[in-house]
């Protein structure tokens, strides 16, 4: 009963006749009438990948990053390792983290390089994210239903002239959606290289470059926005270096490359992950440190170790949980 009473909402009703309990608590939410509506909190600048769920531990890489970034003299940084030892997820923390201090003046652009990506398509998603970045920038707030009509999508085709004729009234807000494979009817790099060049010439950006391939012709794009761009810096997530990809490009030697080396989890590392990922409420740090630290070792990287939590799912913790 004591405790009951913490949560009296409303006072009991003294007679049939006491209408206390009738009073609407949100009289505006009531049918037949417009409510008013509330303007949500104001986007994010950067359009930035979500940091990964389940991240623990690489404090030391985390800031190995962070310091290395803040140093205005490193304008190529890259992180290596092997496929798998979670280079993204502490690229994609490390970037959320300067962000959030607005380390750099004009933001940050994450291009995932996606397989076999051309260079024309990289230009093209490292375009789209600049003017995407601008246009969050521009309008802060999101839309309000009024205002929903007066976004303009340029690939439908079906209104373009109607884009057309608002755009000219200056009431229209617009995102560009060019496709490179198009670009002025040139589909050659000098054309796309300029005109990236123009828009990052006097900004202050970090570009990351994540998944970065071994046959990936990026370097000819880099070195022109290195060369004409002053402010601008490059983080990349890549498996070998990348001044050892590139030792008969011209340029190469004339921007020196920062390397950082992620490397495996400590055990204690890979089992909090591990209790983190866990859908068992049995499993715990201190017993997996203890008991199975021989074979905390052999499962250091986060894909083997999604691969044990998938199997703790279906079994119990025991040794062959561990033999990915």
């Amino acid at each position: 009963m004591k405790e009951a009473k913490k949560f009296l909402l409303l006072p009991a009703l003294d007679s049939d006749e006491d209408e206390r309990h009738h009073v609407s608590l949100f009289p505006d939410m009531c049918r037949n009438k417009e409510t008013e509506w509330i303007r949500p909190a104001p986007l994010h600048i950067e359009n930035l990948p979500a940091p990964p769920d389940g991240f623990v531990g690489r404090q030391l890489d985390m800031f190995n990053i962070v310091s290395t970034l803040i140093k205005k003299s490193r304008r190529i940084v890259s992180v290596i390792g092997e496929k798998g030892i979670g280079k993204s997820a502490i690229v994609k923390k490390a970037i959320h983290y300067l962000a959030d201090r607005g380390s750099f003046a004009d933001g940050i652009l994450h291009i995932h390089i996606a397989k076999n990506s051309s260079i024309e398509m990289i230009a093209d998603e490292l375009v789209s994210e600049h003017e995407e970045r601008s246009f969050r920038k521009k309008h802060p707030q999101p839309l309000t239903p009024s205002e929903r009509h007066l976004f303009v999508n340029d690939n439908d085709n079906d209104d373009a002239k109607q884009s057309t004729d608002k755009a000219r009234s200056g009431k229209r807000m617009k995102r560009r959606t060019t496709q490179f494979g198009n670009f002025n009817d040139k589909n050659n790099f000098e054309s796309i290289a300029s005109h990236i060049c123009r828009i990052l010439r006097s900004s202050e950006c970090l570009i990351v470059f994540d998944d970065l391939e071994e046959n990936c012709e990026i370097w000819p794009l880099m070195s022109k926005i290195l060369r004409q761009c002053h402010k601008v810096r490059f983080l990349l997530t890549c498996v070998s270096p990348l001044s050892s990809l590139l030792k008969d490009e011209t340029g190469v030697h004339d921007y020196p490359e920062h390397v950082l080396r992620v490397t495996k989890m400590t055990i204690h590392e890979t089992a909090r992950m591990i209790r983190s990922r866990a859908s068992r409420t049995n499993v715990r740090v201190d017993d997996l440190v203890n008991n199975y630290s021989a074979e905390l070792a052999t499962v250091s990287t986060p894909i083997k170790i999604l691969k044990v939590v998938s199997k703790l799912d279906i079994m119990e913790v025991c040794k062959e949980a561990f033999e990915v």
